[in-house]
């Protein structure tokens, strides 16, 4: 499920206020290879929407059952 245009390219800020996380935990995730892929140009960062969905989707948990636990049908 696309969350953005998928052509679009956010700035670091900008992705800090859509996902409410900071521009400090960004540049952390960025060092640890923890968050969604990114652009670097020159000394720019930017985040391609289609990664940040596909970020978001990997992450995604589904009320936390498990396929054929006691709530499966």
């Amino acid at each position: 499920m696309p969350y953005m245009n998928d052509s679009a390219a956010m700035s670091e800020s900008e992705l800090a206020q859509t996902a409410n996380v900071s521009i400090a935990v960004l540049r952390k995730w960025r060092r640890e290879r923890k968050g969604p892929r990114y652009l670097k140009l020159g000394r720019l960062v930017r985040y391609l929407a289609r990664d940040v969905d596909a970020w978001l989707e990997e992450h995604a948990v589904d009320g936390g059952r498990k396929p054929g636990g006691p709530n499966a049908k």
